[in-house]
């Protein structure tokens, strides 16, 4: 398989994007459900909201790979999605130890890693999509599944562990 054509990920895109809808739901079944509870924690509503995002990157980049277009607009595209999601799920998680939102900082820089593994490999797998070296679309595997692990996680984390 060619990491640099996009027409041969296509089913790759198609399960991403399916698995990206449902973790979306997952994750508001759980909002709603908890709602109250998770209005009241501090740092908790914002982890809700780096979960949505991490999904909207995801689902936005599947659904590209989908759409006939010439790769370099594709890698665009991918660049824009995930710089955007980094730089909003950095900022949520710095401002979280800042405001010091974690029972320690070792859990905190732990939430910082996870979304940094989570986020960074979209934004290594564009620029070598876009240079044309170094992996391309492979990037993409850790880079579209990493934030769909995290994601379940953090559904996870909202709809049962913060009801302990």
């Amino acid at each position: 398989m060619d990491s640099y054509a996009v027409a041969e990920w296509k089913d790759f895109y198609v399960a991403v994007s399916g698995a990206a809808a449902a973790f979306a739901g997952l994750l508001f079944v759980g909002l709603s459900i908890n709602l109250a509870r998770i209005i009241s924690l501090p740092g908790i509503p914002d982890r809700a909201g780096e979960t949505l995002i991490y999904l909207g990157g995801v689902l936005a980049s599947a659904l590209l790979g989908l759409v006939p277009q010439p790769p370099a607009a594709f890698g665009i595209e991918l660049l824009s999605i995930g710089c955007f999601v980094w730089g909003i799920a950095t900022y949520l998680d710095v401002r979280a130890l800042w405001r010091r939102h974690y029972d320690t900082a070792i859990h905190g820089y732990q939430r910082l890693a996870f979304s940094q593994g989570a986020t960074l490999p979209p934004l290594v797998g564009a620029v070598s999509f876009l240079l044309h070296g170094g992996g391309g679309l492979y990037w993409l595997v850790p880079g579209l599944i990493l934030p769909l692990l995290v994601s379940m996680f953090n559904a996870w984390v909202l709809l049962v562990e913060i009801m302990r």
